[in-house]
């Protein structure tokens, strides 16, 4: 390599924007310092003399950058580049290479042009016309040019003023000494030519002088700072190329030595690489790994595609050619310039894991740290192998805040900070791992490819609107008059689990039927009736940036019995927070690990269990009393709220048949469906959960055990079993299809969802026969209690003080299991006929379903009061364009399924086995379980379960697949990553135990929008 040490440099920082322009180089936050990085790092080779001469925003630049040289060009606003250069006062004796600030290049292009013959030495591009995708009209014709013959440069100008061989100035040449001893004639020039004297009048000045122009071809190997990301597609070549480029400019993580080589190399001289391998890397475990041009792009990451092999002696010359020559065979590309990446593997390993610095479905500011801390393998993260595996979200804007006393959190983000800077880029996927001495090792940095062009919703909205959301939070803190409890948290799963009937990010017109149906009235209501504490007016949800949260201290309010003193209540309900605030994995089982809310045989057991010394005898007496005056309460209402629920069906046949208009049929299915649906279900559903209670405690007592409980369920007649026999009878040919369309076909996926159809408008679907089959279990068996179990019931139901014996207790949990779905089935009949007459109404004015869902109930019933005398059409489509833009700003924030304090609303860790969700799309179909033994091929237009997001089932892909689920694996899996990038909608980690059930059935409804995962 040359090294002259009479060479200059000089970096001619940019001018001021001109209106409506920018200067991405110094306007964009991310870019400021890396930019002269790059630069610093082209030149480090060639001379440490540089100089940066600007004027707009020098003193940020130099704050930035404290040991750079600079001088002021005083009247840069007004000048060109050409006198910026005058300003560095070039001298005799010195050759200088003279840049723009915007652009950027690699060292091998200044090695090349400090070879190159000519008194001047221009770098340029003949490949301008491919450059980037997306490049602008505009951006091309304002672009500077030469014109050459061989290499040689005849003119320079714009485009327009030259003619065929035409290359674009890449914004660096170099002057050599004939050429500077002509530049005291440039400042002969009059000022007003100088100052309009751009580099291509500066090129020109110099072949009018007779100077030799040559130049220096990068083929489209630089980039200019137009846009974002025009940096990033500097940094990032293949896998190997872009760790080698970043290697030597980073400073708060490491890169191990790399080698790169190509496939070419590797055909022509396999001995040659093998003993450069051992002299690189002696006596050392490698990892050998793909580096192919069709992953880690910019159009597709191929993520887990292609072979990589961790482990290989170096010593061993056979296994290393055996892994190299494994990766180039999983190449699907016959490209000899596609590359092997080998480097030594990281030792010690205490935590390894991928970063996202940016959503991977919406690209909203939130980072995703995905990592396994009990394993000392660097892959289990991407594999999706990993059972243990940990995420963890942040919101960038509070990221230093929140994170800062956390050694390895701070190498971390420095690391995120740091590659992001360089990249000019703040949507990476990063792979690292951390050693024993807290070293972070950057595996892997690449771009994330999913298109985040079309979403809508800016950074600054969802800051907006978390602070907003944490303001709510604060001030629910301070309870109504009828609420007890010191403070209160919120979660999605608690009481009336909104994640799981509507999920978690659910339209407006869904919100508001749940809210005037359950949640603002009815649910307080039935508790109040069996004798709970009254809470009403108190409303049992509360949307958190359209998210919908249970406060979980009014639902533990209203499951204290109404006898209990205020102390006490007070008492009671700071202990069931304080227990789930440190139990937070319980959020979802609160009924049966937090609160005791009815009376059964184990209440002393709990009561020792859950608040052992935390109460005196006298208040659990009390407490027991009031507990089982509300269960005698449930168990004696059962028959009335089953027989007024049966009255909602000769209603709902008289509101269809009438002839009144479809919003006034909907107003009034929905005031009976609050009347006679929602109001006797929650009773229902009451007793339905004391019943299934009784039978825990029973079994946790010895009466039965758990296969005598699981014969006893498989014995009882729900309408899911109904459903079955009446399926199979039509089968048969003993029942019309039509009959069983008019009875079940109102049912529908999302019940609350307008634009989830229901089964009567799909039936070859929804009612296809062709699969069923009667088997020996099919039918309700006959289970038989014991004499001594029924003895014991006898017993138990005394000691607690109730009148029930084993008859009548077995006859109410029959009863109230059985009556709790076909309550259910009975008030989702007038739901799905209010929105089916929303649609007639929509449809009426044109109006779609997906339109009609950002419309809240109330929205209609006002248009259906005909006080609004306007145009209806126009009045919805206004509604609905505020209601979307809330809606995107949904989609795109993230928090936690349990809100404990504010921190929540910027960082938490996922619970376990909170699954992943990957895309906002919704899918329904038939799943088809893949294993290691079973890799059936008939996937097509069905949703694949896979145990392990394991990418060795990348071939699923080239199937039009309708979505993917695994039991294991985390948001930043080689799965989750391909199944973004396609478009295709999982649920990636649901964990074992929703795995086991899913595997018993053949249907489900992903709802990655929702993030709901139903079961059908």
């Amino acid at each position: 390599m040359i090294k002259n040490i009479n060479t200059k440099i000089i970096i001619l920082g940019a001018g001021k924007p001109k209106k409506g322009t920018n200067h991405p180089a110094l306007d964009y936050d991310i870019n400021k310092k890396s930019i002269l990085e790059w630069l610093m790092e082209a030149y480090s080779k060639i001379s440490k003399d540089i100089l940066f001469v600007g004027g707009y925003k020098i003193n940020e630049i130099i704050h930035q950058n404290p040991e750079l040289k600079y001088t002021i060009n005083p009247r840069w606003d007004v000048t060109s580049s050409v006198v910026s250069f005058m300003c560095a006062n070039p001298q005799l004796g010195n050759e200088y290479f003279v840049s723009y600030s915007d652009v950027v290049y690699r060292k091998e292009l200044i090695n090349k042009m400090n070879k190159a013959d000519g008194d001047i030495v221009l770098a340029v591009d003949s490949l301008w016309k491919n450059r980037y995708e997306g490049r602008t009209i505009r951006d091309i014709h304002q672009s500077e040019y030469v014109q050459y013959k061989k290499n040689r440069v005849i003119k320079a100008g714009n485009k327009k003023n030259l003619s065929d061989n035409i290359a674009e100035y890449c914004g660096v040449l170099l002057l050599k000494n004939r050429a500077i001893k002509n530049i005291p004639q440039i400042s002969k020039i009059s000022k007003n030519i100088l100052d309009k004297m751009n580099i291509c009048d500066f090129i020109n000045f110099f072949l009018l002088k007779k100077m030799k122009v040559s130049l220096v071809d990068v083929q489209g190997d630089w980039a200019e700072l137009n846009a974002p990301q025009d940096l990033a597609r500097f940094v990032f070549g293949s896998k190997g190329e872009t760790l080698k480029r970043l290697s030597p400019l980073i400073k708060n993580c490491e890169i191990g030595e790399i080698l790169n080589i190509s496939v070419e190399q590797w055909k022509n001289d396999k001995e040659l690489i093998i003993k450069n391998i051992k002299k690189i890397f002696p006596s050392k475990l490698l990892a050998v790994r793909s580096s192919s041009f069709n992953e880690d792009s910019w159009a597709s990451s191929n993520a887990g595609h292609y072979k990589s092999i961790l482990n290989i002696d170096s010593n061993v010359s056979k296994k290393l050619v055996n892994a190299i020559n494994l990766v180039i065979k999983s190449y699907d590309s016959k490209n000899q310039n596609n590359q092997i990446l080998i480097h030594p593997v990281v030792k010690n390993i205490k935590l390894s894991g991928v970063i996202f610095s940016r959503n991977l479905s919406t690209g909203a500011p939130y980072l995703s740290i995905n990592f396994d801390d009990t394993t000392i393998k660097t892959d289990t993260v991407t594999s999706g192998q990993g059972e243990n595996l940990k995420l963890s979200i942040l919101h960038r804007s509070q990221l230093k805040k929140y994170l800062g006393k956390n050694k390895l959190t701070i190498k971390l983000l420095k690391m995120i900070n740091e590659l992001e800077n360089l990249a000019g880029y703040s949507s990476l996927d990063i792979e690292f791992a951390i050693d024993k001495k807290n070293i972070v090792h950057v595996l892997q940095v690449r771009p994330i490819v999913v298109d985040h062009s079309n979403w809508k919703v800016s950074d600054e909205q969802i800051n907006t609107s978390i602070k907003k959301a944490v303001q709510q939070f604060e001030n629910l803190q301070y309870p109504s008059p009828f609420i007890l409890g010191k403070k209160t948290i919120f979660g999605i799963m608690p009481d009336w689990n909104p994640a799981e009937i509507i999920g978690t990010a659910p339209q407006k017109l869904s919100i508001s039927l749940y809210k005037s149906l359950i949640t603002d009235e009815v649910w307080a209501k039935q508790r109040a009736e069996v004798g709970y504490r009254d809470v009403r007016p108190q409303k049992l949800m509360h949307l958190f940036m359209g998210h919908p949260y249970i406060d979980i201290r009014a639902s533990f309010n209203s499951f204290i019995p109404q006898n209990i003193n205020d102390k006490l209540a007070n008492k009671i309900v700071d202990l069931y927070l304080k227990r789930l605030t440190i139990k937070k994995d319980l959020h979802d089982k609160i009924e049966f690990e937090v609160a005791i809310t009815c009376l059964t045989p184990s209440f002393k057991k709990l009561i020792e269990k859950f608040y052992k010394n935390n109460f005196t005898n006298s208040e659990i007496s009390n407490f027991k009393d009031g507990l089982r005056k509300v269960t005698e309460n449930i168990i004696n209402r059962l028959d009335y709220n089953i027989t007024k629920i049966n009255n909602i069906s000769l209603r709902y046949e008289a509101i269809e048949k009438s002839r009144i208009t479809p919003l006034e049929k909907t107003m009034l299915l929905i005031s009976d469906c609050r009347e006679y649906g929602t109001l006797p279900f929650a009773h229902i559903a009451r007793a339905g959960f004391v019943a299934v209670s009784f039978l825990r405690s029973f079994v946790e007592k010895g009466v039965i055990n758990e296969e005598e409980l699981q014969l006893f369920m498989q014995s009882l007649n729900t309408i899911t079993s109904l459903f079955f026999k009446d399926s199979i009878l039509v089968k048969k040919g003993k029942l019309k299809k039509s009959e069983l369309i008019k009875k079940y076909g109102h049912l529908r996926p999302g019940t609350y969802d307008i634009c989830s159809l229901n089964y009567k408008s799909n039936p070859n679907h929804f009612f296809n026969m062709n699969h069923l089959k009667e088997k020996p279990n099919s039918t309700c068996k006959k289970f038989k209690w014991s004499a001594k179990s029924k003895l014991k019931i006898d017993k138990l139901m005394k000691s607690l003080g109730f009148k029930n014996n084993f008859s009548s207790t077995i006859n109410f949990i029959i009863r109230a299991i059985e009556a709790r779905e076909y309550a259910k089935f009975l008030f989702s009949k007038n739901l799905s006929g209010a929105l089916e007459n929303i649609a007639h109404f929509g449809k009426s004015l044109d109006i779609s379903r997906e339109q009609l869902s950002n419309i809240s109930i109330n929205d209609l019933e006002y248009l259906c009061s005909n006080l609004y005398t306007g145009d209806k059409k126009e009045w919805i489509a206004n509604k609905n364009k505020e209601s979307k833009t809330d809606y995107n700003i949904t989609l795109a924030t993230q928090i936690p399924p349990l809100i404990v304090e504010k921190k929540d609303f910027y960082y938490f860790d996922h619970m376990a086995n909170q699954a992943n969700f990957i895309t906002l799309k919704n899918t329904l179909g038939k799943v088809i379980i893949l294993s290691d033994n079973n890799r059936s091929y008939n996937i097509k237009n069905n949703i694949v379960v896979l145990e392990r997001a394991d990418p060795g089932y990348d071939w699923i892909f080239n199937f039009k697949i309708k979505g993917l689920i695994t039991c294991y694996g985390g948001a930043n899996s080689h799965m989750a990553i391909r199944t973004a990038e396609f478009g295709i909608p999982a649920a990636i980690g649901i964990g074992k135990l929703m795995y086991e059930k899913l595997i018993k059935i053949n249907m489900v409804n992903l709802d990655c929008k929702g993030k709901r995962l139903e079961l059908l």
